[in-house]
């Protein structure tokens, strides 16, 4: 009995044992689990307040980038909030360091080409998938030229042409072919420029039938356009009182077949809405360059070449300067540079009328960084107009047999604008133009022509043009 007395207690004790034993692990367990948790806790409530930081972080550099774009809508008219959107991904640094120059107003829309070697109008064309293919680009009149020099775009102008085979100098082309016509040095400075403009004072068509009430009538056969390429020339204007000469019929003719030889052209277009919408752009060295051609005369009663109206082809009008100044407004905010290419003035005076100065500073005034006439059948002077330079007429420039001073004009374009201004000295005499020589009768008499019919500008012996003061 006693030992099983003993063997109860002992059973006791160990169960006495057990049960403290397990409250002593459960207490230590208990407080490890609960420094466990609160290990835990602490852990999830750093990771919480990470990933609250960082979603504040993130909403404020989403803030912060909004902002940027948001300033660089309101410092360019060139750019839009997709636009922005765009800009900030393909050239994110780039971004940054625009947005810290328009936080010190010290931003220019150049500063893109600065930095890219794009200018934001040519960015904003391949944002708009306008230049992925050729055809886009024919749809909105834009043409790629390389340069020969990669610090500026060099841009040359004459003035009058026809190939019209009642005269000398196309028969002198047909007879000899372009050395009959141009001598090589011209040809040399036709070809030297980057894009060379001039002015088709003719018709191509094979239509018979000139309008009524004009002495001189000027067409030529469609076949003839391809001297144009022959001669360098990368666009032209049909802005003249010659593109009518055969009516609506040959005027649509000449658009139709300058338009089948890839030659772009200005200043008229099958209707209204088509010839305003008229202009050419020509993206050269990440710039890129607008064209405008518009013409004055005839300015008396009756209007013989016609203008462009809602359900008729024609030209495109400056009598009063409103259409015109619309597209200049319209190609300011798509280019980097505005040309004006005006058909205006009286024939054989050398002195600018007002009716064109009036007309030159309403275009510059709309927006126009350089103005480039013709028709007078003489060489006008040089004026600059808030310091841009107006060129009044350049002459003929392969239209008769008579002698004629002439001039092909030179401007080198960079980002910043006019580099140069440059006057080459060339006669037209028996349908020959050539280039005259530096130091000769006839250079220095063109030169001299120049200057004294120039308002506020002066021709040194090299040519170029330079803008002066003049004195009160």
């Amino acid at each position: 009995m006693r030992k099983w007395w003993i063997a109860f207690a002992i059973e006791i004790l160990l169960l006495l044992l057990v049960v403290c034993g397990f409250f002593v692990y459960q207490n230590q367990y208990r407080a490890k689990y609960q420094k466990i948790v609160a290990k835990q806790q602490e852990m999830d409530q750093k990771r919480e307040k990470q990933i609250q930081d960082a979603l504040e972080a993130k909403v404020e550099e989403e803030n912060r980038i909004q902002r940027l774009k948001d300033d660089m809508v309101s410092a360019s008219i060139a750019i839009d909030e997709e636009f922005a959107d765009w800009l900030y991904i393909q050239y994110t640094q780039v971004s940054e360091e625009i947005a810290l120059a328009i936080a010190d107003n010290s931003y220019e829309d150049k500063m893109w080409y600065e930095h890219i070697g794009k200018s934001i109008f040519v960015l904003k064309d391949e944002y708009n998938g306008i230049l992925d293919s050729e055809a886009m680009m024919l749809e909105h009149s834009i043409y790629k030229k390389e340069s020969k020099n990669p610090e500026y775009a060099s841009l040359s102008f004459a003035g009058d042409i026809s190939f019209a085979n009642d005269y000398a100098p196309a028969q002198n082309y047909t007879r000899l072919g372009i050395n009959g016509a141009f001598s090589e040095s011209v040809q040399s400075t036709m070809k030297e420029a980057d894009i060379f403009m001039l002015n088709n004072e003719f018709c191509y068509t094979t239509s018979t039938t000139p309008i009524s009430g004009k002495t001189y009538t000027f067409k030529a056969d469609p076949s003839l356009v391809s001297r144009l390429d022959e001669m360098g020339v990368d666009i032209v204007s049909i802005a003249n009182n010659h593109a009518y000469d055969f009516g609506e019929q040959g005027f649509v003719d000449t658009m139709n077949t300058l338009k089948n030889a890839n030659i772009p052209y200005v200043g008229g277009g099958v209707n209204l809405e088509d010839a305003r919408n008229n202009i050419v752009y020509f993206i050269i060295n990440g710039m890129k360059i607008g064209y405008i051609a518009a013409t004055q005369v005839e300015r008396d009663l009756p209007i013989l070449t016609q203008p462009a109206t809602e359900d008729g082809a024609g030209v495109i009008r400056c009598f009063e300067p409103e259409l015109v100044c619309e597209m200049i407004e319209e190609a300011e905010k798509n280019c980097d540079f505005v040309i004006v290419y005006p058909h205006w003035g009286t024939e054989l005076m050398k002195e600018v009328q007002e009716d064109q100065q009036a007309l030159a500073y309403a275009f510059i005034d709309a927006g126009a960084d350089a103005i480039v006439g013709g028709h007078p059948h003489c060489l006008q002077g040089a004026e600059y107009y808030k310091d841009v330079p107006i060129f009044y007429s350049l002459s003929n420039f392969s239209f008769s047999s008579k002698v004629v001073d002439s001039t092909i004009l030179n401007l080198e374009i960079a980002i910043d604008g006019i580099r140069s201004a440059r006057y080459i000295p060339c006669r037209e005499s028996s349908g020959m133009t050539y280039q005259c020589d530096k130091g000769k009768g006839d250079y220095e008499q063109i030169l001299s022509t120049l200057n004294i019919y120039s308002v506020n500008a002066q021709v040194d012996e090299d040519g170029y043009v330079t803008q002066v003061q003049l004195m009160e």
